[in-house]
């Protein structure tokens, strides 16, 4: 499937659906399968097409915290393909989930969230049931004295095989090195290195151990304060030369507008994507191609209110369908919809409009999903 070539090391963010809050309604979507699920009281429903025919169909069960307790995707004759289950604490923090899953190697996985009395994650375990044998791994996550991420510790059953570490440095601009032990031998084979002026990150380096520098990309702002980065310089070898270039336009209201990629820094446009709001909310993404042939592709987004509703992708010279998810709420308020799975949840990138976590609080997640 044709994508914009986006070229980094640079964290991407998830797309979420909806900020939680109770499930005050107990309304079955229709058409949903009766799956029986402990202290579900609503379900919300995506289906799925391809060239205007239906593929899948993907149900979440809440509970009345409005969490999800079950997640199932279905193909249009109604097989399970794909099933989630997740368990939470007396603090509603999720502990435990299970994936079924009839489409990859392993069909049976189970994983599991330590928390401290800080609600943060500081271990996890994940069992991957195969029929040549389970493979067992478990992460552990260590912080400072002040509370910031120190290293991450990686183990495969029962071996400590990698370890990642963090080391600040402050001044102006602000600087985060994330070094990579690979082999958990104590020797770093390579580091990424993020500079920060205030809260935003205007270089990104890749380095080896040896000094060699491979990767920078360096990020300009028209509003710093505001963080509205304009323009992505990446040079993949470090030799000085651009390999990519990205251009970033604002509007009066402070929405990405468009967004212009040069896939080989030699200073020609290739690509380019237009975004148009109603009140705030993207309604139409609009994706011209020039390095791949001339095509167009626009991508129409529906809401009810503040709930997503139908997002369309089609070729704009034929009008052809392409992709098209519609939603159906039977839950009250906006809950999550946060099991990111292609192909049925690739809605999230078609409402995305810049892919890279640029500011630095937004860096760390506060969960560590795992599927």
């Amino acid at each position: 499937m044709l994508r914009p070539r986006i070229l980094a090391f640079s964290p991407l963010a998830l797309t979420l659906l909806g900020c939680g809050g109770p499930a005050t309604t107990d309304s079955p979507v229709e058409g949903v399968e009766n799956d029986d699920v402990p202290g579900a009281v609503c379900t919300n429903r995506i289906d799925y097409r391809l060239d205007d025919d239906d593929r899948m169909s993907a149900v979440y069960h809440y509970d009345e915290a409005g969490r999800v307790l079950q997640y199932a995707e279905r193909t249009a004759e109604g097989k399970r393909v794909f099933l989630v289950k997740r368990g939470y604490d007396a603090k509603g923090r999720r502990v435990t989930q299970t994936v079924e899953d009839d489409r990859l190697g392993a069909p049976h996985r189970e994983m599991t969230w330590e928390w401290d009395d800080q609600d943060r994650v500081v271990r996890t375990t994940y069992v991957a049931s195969k029929p040549e044998g389970d493979t067992r791994s478990e992460s552990r996550f260590f912080f400072d004295a002040a509370g910031k991420p120190e290293r991450d510790e990686f183990w495969t059953d029962g071996v400590l095989s990698n370890v990642t570490r963090y080391r600040y440095f402050d001044g102006e601009p602000f600087v985060l090195e994330v070094g990579r032990d690979n082999d958990a031998d104590d020797t770093e084979e390579y580091f990424f290195r993020q500079s920060y002026a205030g809260q935003w990150l205007v270089k990104a380096e890749s380095v080896y151990m040896n000094g060699e520098q491979i990767v920078t990309e360096d990020y300009s702002y028209d509003d710093l304060t505001a963080g509205h980065v304009s323009r992505r310089d990446f040079d993949a070898d470090g030799d000085g030369q651009l390999d990519y270039v990205d251009r970033i336009f604002w509007n009066e209201s402070g929405l990405i507008a468009r967004v212009e990629y040069d896939t080989k820094g030699d200073g020609v446009l290739d690509q380019s994507v237009d975004f148009e709001y109603d009140a705030g909310r993207l309604v139409r993404r609009t994706w011209d191609v020039f390095d791949q042939g001339t095509q167009k592709f626009i991508t129409d987004v529906t809401w009810s209110g503040a709930r997503l509703t139908r997002v369309a992708r089609r070729d704009a010279p034929t009008g052809q369908a392409i992709e098209t998810w519609i939603f159906t709420h039977g839950c009250a308020g906006e809950l999550p919809m946060d099991v990111p799975i292609a192909p049925i949840q690739g809605f999230r990138y078609e409402l995305q409009t810049y892919p890279f976590v640029l500011r630095y609080e937004d860096r760390w997640s506060p969960f560590p999903e795992m599927l």
